[in-house]
């Protein structure tokens, strides 16, 4: 019995930005060749490390090796080593709004919005017109809860048109999803599907907003148009509890994720739940992990899913009082946040 993972390990809405920020000579020397690299990440760490062995190497060019020398073991998911970069990077040269940007996606990665916000900040004084970090600031803005914020700073990001404008849409699409504004939400979502009809955190969002405003059959074929491009524990549970709630007894949808499971670790615990393979005080009691973070966003997702899970028993306190939790314990960013007090509003 597991839960599933890509909430609890992915960026809010993807991490915009890591683009070099800086000239890169195409002269083959080793600096240039990690800075342009397009090459797996350990391949461009090796560059990157033998350009930062160059005595001769400025300070600028040396931060910039490092930043991108961090941007790639960020890739790898190692972060202590990605972090030891960026701080390294900053020392160098502390008007890199790059480095700033880049160290912020990464204590996202770890949980801070606190200092994430810092970094986003400073990296948005530095250069103002710098839309990946707008972008970044308001993603780290929303998970802190300040949802106004989150949405100007979203706002500023869409202004100044990144090349990949999906990823501030669907972010703002959350905050306004955040401040129970379903219709915003949806257009936004609307907006990153135009610019890329594949992005599955688009379609996540919108099928969310769908799932607020009530129209449960709109969701439901949201979140199956995800699960073309992303199968998991969690996209299996947003689409199960869609066909629910829309009256379909969701049947197909639990045999295919049953299919899916791994023999080593079982069935997803909601969807073990909504199997009838273990109870609610169970799910409940299977959210306990060392780490304070991961343990809130297991919380987040048990408490709404148990809550679904009494609403469509028809056992309204519980369900209310399971639904109120889950708004309690979810971050803003998150969609249960959003989906729970729709479903708090409808029970009035």
């Amino acid at each position: 019995m597991t839960w599933s993972a890509h909430s609890l390990l992915k960026p809010l809405s993807g991490a915009l930005g890591l683009l070099a920020m800086v000239s890169a000579r195409a002269d083959g020397d080793e600096a240039s060749l990690c800075l342009n690299s397009r090459e797996a990440p350990a391949q461009t760490i090796s560059h990157c490390s033998a350009a930062n062995e160059n005595k001769t190497l400025p300070d600028e060019r040396r931060a910039a090796v490092l930043t991108q020398r961090g941007l790639a073991s960020m890739a790898k998911r190692d972060l202590d080593h990605a972090r030891a970069d960026f701080d390294a990077a900053i020392a160098l040269n502390g008007s890199s709004y790059w480095s700033y940007n880049s160290r912020a996606v990464l204590w996202m990665q770890l949980g801070d919005a606190d200092r994430a916000i810092a970094d986003g900040e400073r990296a948005v004084e530095l250069n103002p017109r710098y839309a990946f970090a707008w972008a970044n600031l308001g993603n780290a803005r929303l998970v802190h809860g300040d949802v106004d914020p989150a949405l100007a700073a979203l706002d500023k990001a869409i202004q100044l048109a990144p090349e990949r404008m999906e990823i501030p849409y669907t972010s703002r699409g959350r905050a306004w999803l955040a401040r129970g504004d379903c219709a915003q939400a949806r257009a936004d979502f609307n907006a990153a599907l135009q610019a890329n009809g594949r992005y599955a955190n688009a379609l996540s969002g919108r099928g969310y907003a769908q799932f607020c405003s009530g129209d449960f059959e709109a969701a439901a074929a949201d979140f199956r148009s995800e699960r073309v491009l992303r199968k998991d524990g969690e996209s299996a549970m947003d689409l199960l509890i869609a066909v629910r709630r829309s009256g379909h007894d969701g049947q197909a949808e639990l045999a295919e994720a049953r299919s899916e499971s791994d023999p080593a670790t079982g069935m997803a615990t909601g969807l073990a739940l909504f199997s009838g393979t273990i109870t609610p005080e169970q799910a409940l009691q299977a959210i306990s992990d060392r780490d304070p973070r991961v343990q809130r966003l297991r919380s987040c997702s048990a408490s709404f899913e148990v809550g679904e899970w009494y609403l469509l028993k028809t056992d309204v306190p519980r369900a209310r009082q399971y639904l109120a939790q889950a708004r309690e314990t979810c971050d803003p960013s998150l969609g249960q946040y959003a989906a729970a007090g729709a479903e708090l509003a409808r029970l009035k």
